[in-house]
């Protein structure tokens, strides 16, 4: 990939997740990159390919450190469950540019939603079996629940109406994943 192109996605990205998809132009990115339009095109050929590709680089980045940690995560799935909740990879992705996404590029949007549907939570779910397996989580709960469970978790922090007037993020992260970790843990495992 040529330096321009580089420069192009970096700052449509940091563009797209400050000002959402409809607030940004292509004269904000060709201006701020600096790069005529032309250039823009030639890489790109448009507004949705040039959001094709950053939406692409994210999903990649996303991609990669999940089943790396996944990978980390095989020995000790509680551990690696506690990590994965603390991934702030996907903060990286802005309400508005989500927003914007959804309503005005509904076809990227829902290859984004049948990736994570075809991909992401089966390979989820796997993990979590095998934890049940392993005798670390409870086999009463199911791993398709408690996937849901968990991304609902991850929607709430991301949403930034629910997090006015608390001080300490943090804090209150670590309280809903202690809660999530020991209500899962198998009465077996609790006793190691």
């Amino acid at each position: 990939m040529s330096r321009k192109k580089e420069q192009i996605l970096k700052t449509a990205k940091e563009l797209f997740m400050l000002q959402g998809l409809q607030e940004t132009s292509l004269e904000q990115i060709a201006e701020k990159v600096p790069a005529s339009k032309m250039t823009i095109y030639k890489h790109f050929q448009n507004k949705e390919g040039l959001i094709e590709q950053v939406l692409n680089e994210l999903v990649d980045e996303i991609i990669q450190d999940f089943y790396s940690m996944l990978d980390h995560a095989k020995d000790n799935p509680l551990e690696g469950l506690m990590e994965l909740q603390k991934y702030e990879g996907t903060d990286k992705i802005s309400q508005v540019f989500i927003m914007d996404l959804v309503k005005y590029y509904p076809q990227q949007s829902q290859r984004l939603l049948a990736y994570q549907r075809e991909e992401i939570i089966p390979k989820f779910e796997h993990f979590l079996f095998e934890a049940q397996k392993k005798g670390q989580i409870r086999k009463d709960i199911s791993p398709h629940v408690l996937t849901l469970f968990i991304m609902s978790i991850k929607q709430f922090f991301a949403n930034p109406e629910n997090l006015v007037g608390i001080t300490d993020i943090n804090a209150i992260r670590d309280q809903f994943m202690t809660l999530l970790y020991y209500g899962i843990i198998s009465p077996d495992h609790k006793k190691e």
